[in-house]
């Protein structure tokens, strides 16, 4: 069956289209790679939750956002810390607890996916009543009793008024701003690996073709203007690609209809032609 030049066209353009298409498709499969939740962006491995789907996240990595838009995270427990910064680059995040007391929540910490940057082993007192040992208090002290905290490396001297307090818990291997009230806490990731991608302008996120957790980088793609350009020059390609079509068709036709003409003229005239 002989194929028409329009038929041609509309395959040709198709598969213009469809190529088009399909080399600034969907990153990563991640239909929202990056998001916001106050001044905080928010991207792999973490991902807020019901504003981007799993893929868009690594596991355990996930974040809320409150309605004051204060980026959450929720730790063991249900217990909840804000996020102050995701430092990307160096694979850090900063966090506060807007109840002023971190040392609450270090039992919590230690079964997630991070870890304390520095870290120190620490001895806790119970002073009842409250006495003046020369040492700050911690924020799990009250009115009626001071809980002090003495490092594995402080000076013995400074033990001795803490002998007439009780001795309460050890902690092994926390930041020594928690016991200083300090109101951040500083952790660290050490996987997924991103940071080679971060550095060099690029974004981390899952393998395409992985049914596992690999990661890969890819190109930096700006919200919503990759889609615009593709469907606008998708719209335009399907528009010239219709008129074109549609002018070939008909001139395709016209041929056929004037040869089938001329043809028939010469049948016609070669049967009336009398022969000698």
């Amino acid at each position: 069956m002989e194929t028409s030049p329009a038929n041609s066209l509309f395959s040709v353009c198709l598969l213009l289209i469809l190529w088009f298409s399909g080399s600034v498709g969907s990153w990563n499969s991640c239909p929202e790679p990056e998001t916001t939740c106050g001044n905080l962006t928010v991207r792999f491995p973490f991902r807020i939750i019901g504003r981007q789907p799993e893929q868009c996240g690594y596991p355990r990595f996930d974040l809320q956002c409150s309605s004051a838009n204060h980026t959450v995270l929720e730790l063991p427990g249900s217990h909840k810390l804000n996020v102050k910064i995701i430092d990307y680059k160096s694979q850090t995040i900063h966090l506060y607890d807007p109840s002023g007391c971190l040392l609450r929540h270090v039992p919590n910490l230690l079964p997630s996916p991070f870890q304390f940057i520095t870290s120190y082993d620490f001895t806790f007192f119970n002073c009842s009543p409250p006495r003046d040992v020369g040492l700050d208090s911690t924020c799990l002290s009250s009115s009626t009793y001071h809980v002090y905290a003495v490092s594995s490396g402080d000076d013995i001297g400074e033990l001795f008024p803490l002998l007439f307090c009780s001795k309460i818990f050890n902690i092994s291997s926390i930041p020594y701003e928690i016991i200083k009230l300090d109101d951040t806490l500083d952790l660290m990731r050490s996987h997924p690996m991103c940071e080679h991608c971060e550095s060099k302008g690029a974004r981390c996120g899952f393998k395409n073709s992985s049914t596992s957790y690999d990661t890969a980088c890819f190109k930096v793609r700006h919200k919503g203007s990759s889609n615009k350009f593709v469907i606008t020059g998708s719209i335009l390609l399907l528009v010239v690609m219709l008129v074109v079509i549609h002018y070939v068709r008909n001139t395709y036709k016209s041929r056929k209809e004037s040869q089938a003409i001329i043809e028939k003229f010469l049948k016609d005239y070669r049967a009336l032609k009398p022969t000698r």
